[in-house]
């Protein structure tokens, strides 16, 4: 057997096209079906994965070919809100998963990144790797392993 490898163990959604707001995180196995009437987040849920892609090289890119940021948006509540992708994965050379979340909003019509945090998910914020709060990034520690 080899063993889980699965590289992304949960995503939650939140604020983020069709999922508003209360949406509770899904695991994810090694093999995974999105079933659902229309307009039930299965795209969705595809395109967030699309952003997670894009964080090393350009983040912006499927947003913009996505309509811009407003589109990314949930409209199902009042203000501009923000919107959440958070990710557990897979890390082969830590001892743990690791907690991947990206918040962004709309300010001024542009793209507007809040948060970008990576951590140890048993730790979360208290021992975040890698932080980027509104637009400054910082690589706070170095993972087990990395050099």
């Amino acid at each position: 057997m080899l063993g889980d490898k699965r590289l992304i163990r949960t995503i939650r959604l939140t604020n983020l096209l069709s999922f508003g707001p209360k949406t509770e995180a899904t695991e994810l196995l090694g093999l995974n079906v999105l079933i659902g009437p229309n307009g039930s987040g299965k795209s969705n849920l595809i395109e967030a994965i699309g952003v997670l892609q894009a964080c090393p090289t350009d983040i912006q890119a499927p947003i913009r070919a996505g309509g811009g940021v407003s589109e990314w948006l949930w409209k199902g509540g009042r203000g501009v809100p923000q919107a959440d992708i958070v990710v557990t994965v897979w890390y082969p050379q830590g001892p743990a998963s690791l907690l991947h979340a990206l918040g962004f909003t709309v300010t001024n019509y542009r793209f507007d990144l809040q948060t970008e945090i990576i951590s140890d998910k048993d730790a979360a914020l208290a021992n975040a790797l890698y932080q980027n709060m509104s637009g400054v990034g910082s690589i706070l520690a170095r993972a087990q392993g990395d050099s």
